[in-house]
C-alpha cells in the first residue's frame, strides 16, 4: 500500500531553485519568520528541521485501526502525552483512508500529519496536510497546512485540551477542514503517542524485498538495513488490515505500574483480538505459525490439530474452545473440510 508523505517548506522551495544547503536555508528562513513576527511559521520550521534531522520518522497508519483510536475517551492528564520522537509524521494510504470530508462537492483526504513539540514542551504542534498548495504546483508549490496547537499542562485533561481548540487563524482562506475532523486527527495523534509496544499492532517498516524474511524471522538486521537506506518508520494496524481470519480487537486505554492504585503510565493497547490457526497433520512445530503467536493443542478427535493463539501470549481456556467448537456442528464441519484440502489458515 502506498502512503502519502509530508513535504517540508525547505523541500518545496528547493524544487524552485532555493538554497540547497539545509543549515543555510533554515538560518535564512528563521530570520525571515522572526522579522515578520510569524510565531506559528517559526514553530513549523523548527519541527520540520527536527524531523529532517531525525531522518524523517513516520507511522504508516492503516485505515482499519483509525476508528478504534479516534473513538477512545482520553480522560487523562494532557501532560502525559509524550512524543516518542522529536517530530513524527503520521501517514495515510493514498487509495483508502478513513479520514475524509467534502469540500465544494469534492471528497478531500487527510493525507498526513506532522507532530512536533512547541513552547519548550508545553504543547504539541499539529500540521494537517490535505493536498492544498500555494503557487502554480509545477515550478513552485508550497504546501498549505491546517494547524492546531495542543496544550500540555498538568491538571488539564486531554479531553479538555481538545475542547478548547480554536481555529488556525485562517478560517476564511483555502480548504476548511471541519472542526470535528480536526479533533479526530488530534485525538488520533494523542492515541498514537500512548500506543503500547505490541507487535500485533505496531511493527517496524522494512524494505519491501525484505518484508517476508523479516516477518518469518523477526531479525532486527532488516530494520537496521532499512534505517541505513533512510527508511525510518513503523506500520500501525497493518496486521489488522490485511490478515484473513483475524478477529479484530478493540483499542483500550490501560494503566501500567505496580499495584492497582499506582497509575504510573497510560498505554493504548489492543484487547480482544485473535487468530484461528488450523494445521494439517503434516505440518508440525512452531515454524508453521507466524512469529509472536502462541500455540495450544486441541481435541485430537476432531482430526487435525487446532491451535488458537492471541497476541501477547494470552490464550482462551481449553473448555471455552471446546464448547465453542462443539456448539455449532456447521463450524466443525467447515473446519474439517478446509483442513482436508491441506490448507493452513492464520
Amino acid at each position: 500500500m502506498d502512503f502519502y508523505n509530508y513535504i517540508t517548506v525547505r523541500e518545496a522551495c528547493k524544487r524552485s531553485g532555493a538554497i540547497d544547503d539545509p543549515d543555510e536555508f533554515y538560518k535564512v528562513a528563521f530570520a525571515d519568520a522572526f522579522k515578520m513576527g510569524a510565531g506559528q511559521f517559526y514553530g513549523q520550521l523548527q519541527n520540520e528541521r527536527e524531523w529532517e534531522r531525525a531522518r524523517k520518522p513516520y507511522y504508516n497508519v492503516w485505515p482499519s485501526i483509525v476508528p478504534m483510536l479516534t473513538r477512545l475517551n482520553l480522560d487523562l492528564d494532557s501532560s502525559l502525552i509524550q512524543l516518542p520522537l522529536p517530530a513524527l509524521c503520521i501517514r495515510f494510504p493514498k487509495d483508502k483512508t478513513a479520514l475524509t470530508f467534502e469540500w465544494k462537492g469534492e471528497e478531500v483526504q487527510i493525507r498526513c500529519i506532522l507532530m512536533g513539540t512547541i513552547n519548550d514542551g508545553r504543547g504539541l504542534s499539529i500540521l494537517i496536510d490535505v493536498g492544498e498548495t500555494m503557487g502554480d504546483g509545477k515550478t513552485f508549490g508550497v504546501p498549505i497546512y491546517t494547524y492546531r496547537n495542543f496544550r500540555r499542562q498538568r491538571g488539564l485533561t486531554v479531553e479538555e485540551a481538545l475542547a478548547e481548540l480554536g481555529s488556525d487563524g485562517l478560517a476564511e482562506l483555502g480548504v476548511q477542514v471541519p472542526d470535528d475532523l480536526v479533533v479526530d486527527c488530534i485525538r488520533l495523534c494523542c492515541s498514537l503517542c500512548l500506543l503500547e509496544n505490541d507487535p500485533s499492532v505496531i511493527e517496524p517498516d522494512v524494505l519491501s524485498k525484505d518484508r517476508g524474511r523479516f516477518e518469518d524471522t523477526g531479525d532486527q538486521k532488516y530494520v537496521e538495513k532499512a534505517h541505513r537506506r533512510g527508511k525510518v518508520g513503523w506500520d500501525v494496524g497493518r496486521h489488522i488490515e490485511v490478515i484473513p481470519h483475524f478477529r479484530r480487537p478493540h483499542m483500550a486505554l490501560v494503566w501500567t505500574g505496580r499495584g492497582r492504585c499506582s497509575r504510573a503510565r497510560p498505554n493504548v493497547a489492543a484487547r480482544g483480538g485473535g487468530r484461528l490457526f488450523i494445521s494439517p497433520r503434516g505440518i508440525r512445530g512452531p515454524a508453521a505459525v507466524p512469529p509472536g503467536w502462541s500455540l495450544m493443542r486441541r481435541n485430537s478427535a476432531v482430526g487435525p490439530r487446532l491451535r488458537v493463539g492471541f497476541p501477547g501470549g494470552s490464550l482462551m481456556r481449553r473448555s471455552t474452545v471446546r464448547a465453542s467448537l462443539m456448539r455449532r456442528s456447521t463450524v466443525r464441519a467447515s473446519l474439517t473440510r478446509r483442513v482436508s484440502r491441506g490448507i493452513a489458515y492464520w
